[in-house]
């Protein structure tokens, strides 16, 4: 049967993500926003005493800063990132001698402005390093596994960071067949920092809260995320993964952190220790 979902709604919130993104120092991120929506716009979006859009901040921070921190542990040359968005990631992993060479991935649209947006910038490769941008819908299994044929063979590792939300259970079990029978023939890992558990927003009637809880009803996010982390675990066991390391908390590094507490009130902060873990970021191997 036809697959008649419009993928290229999901990049509605690849503006959104920047402009939370911008609010820190994840490379490249301020200097983007500023380029592709102007000073003034970055400016005007945030709210410096809105508790919910600086916890939304430091949530973003946080997930980008765990999933970097699988990366460098997994000491792998050879990076696919799946449905990036208009973060620079693979250029300062490659930069940093991370990695070698790095396939940053997302719609066609998404792709063409991150490229136009990195030459406007002056975003560079350092040499011995290969970076590329290509168009791909994670769900084109042939398109998919022609763009893992750019890789020299060797290991792989496979991340994406925001995407299975906006997938459904069956979608997500077809990208989990795609990934599995690469990484059972090259070896590696998939680092993924969607391990959403289902809850309620702490940040209480905040302009950021209503913001997310508009994009998620239309693309009907919270009925992607799992019951509990015992229940992620099983679903990806079932699929022929193991979870293999979780990255440790970051917070206490993170650029946002003063922000949040600056403008957080005790009972806010009570909220947010109380809820309990709502996100992980996982690296998963084949199972044996």
């Amino acid at each position: 049967m036809a697959n008649t979902r419009d993928y290229s709604l999901i990049s509605d919130s690849a503006v959104t993500l920047m402009l939370l993104k911008a609010q820190t120092n994840i490379p490249y991120a301020h200097e983007a926003a500023n380029h592709l929506l102007s000073p003034e716009k970055v400016k005007a979006y945030s709210d410096r005493n809105d508790f919910g859009f600086w916890a939304s901040v430091v949530h973003f921070e946080h997930r980008y800063v765990t999933v970097n921190q699988l990366i460098a542990d997994s000491k792998t040359d050879n990076l696919l990132e799946l449905s990036s968005g208009l973060t620079y990631r693979g250029h300062n992993l490659l930069q940093t001698r991370i990695v070698k060479h790095c396939i940053d991935t997302d719609l066609p649209d998404i792709i063409q402005a991150k490229k136009d947006l990195a030459t406007a910038l002056g975003i560079k490769t350092p040499a011995g390093g290969r970076m590329q941008m290509l168009p791909l819908n994670v769900m084109d299994r042939e398109q998919f596994n022609h763009t893992v044929t750019e890789f020299d063979s060797g290991k792989l590792l496979i991340v994406n960071e925001g995407l299975l939300v906006y997938l459904n259970k069956a979608e997500i079990e077809q990208l989990c067949k795609t990934i599995h029978t690469i990484l059972k023939e090259r070896g590696g890992y998939w680092i993924t920092s969607d391990i959403y558990i289902k809850h309620a927003f702490v940040q209480g009637s905040t302009r950021q809260t209503k913001e997310w809880d508009s994009f998620f009803k239309r693309q009907s996010v919270s009925s992607f995320s799992f019951a509990d982390f015992q229940e992620a675990q099983d679903f990806f066991e079932a699929n022929g993964f193991t979870v293999d390391k979780v990255a440790a908390p970051a917070y206490e590094g993170l650029s946002s952190a003063a922000s949040l507490m600056a403008v957080a009130t005790e009972e806010q902060l009570n909220a947010l220790r109380s809820d309990g873990q709502i996100q992980a970021t996982w690296r998963l191997a084949c199972k044996s």
